[in-house]
């Protein structure tokens, strides 16, 4: 079985401490040895003709908050390696 290069996560951005950490979901993708390599600078949103899609997202946004969440600001940095993508 392949594994994804790509899964969605739960992202905090703590704004520099200037105001409330915001949260949001984005796909982060990892090189072949699972460390992060780059992430969707916009947040992921469901918008589609298709309602299965729409029950594909959800699924996986849902599964997104069984795994660490990671800070923007950090990033790569502060990532583990993903062993077992989603």
């Amino acid at each position: 079985m392949t594994k994804n290069t790509w899964n969605y996560r739960v992202m905090i951005d703590d704004n520099d401490g200037k105001k409330l950490p915001t949260y949001s979901i984005h796909e982060v993708y990892y090189h072949e040895d699972g460390s992060p390599e780059d992430y969707t600078k916009m947040p992921e949103t469901m918008i589609s003709d298709d309602v299965e899609e729409i029950f594909w997202c959800l699924e996986n946004y849902i599964k997104a908050f069984a795994l660490p969440m990671i800070s923007i600001p950090n990033f790569p940095n502060e990532v583990p390696i993903h062993e077992n993508f989603q």
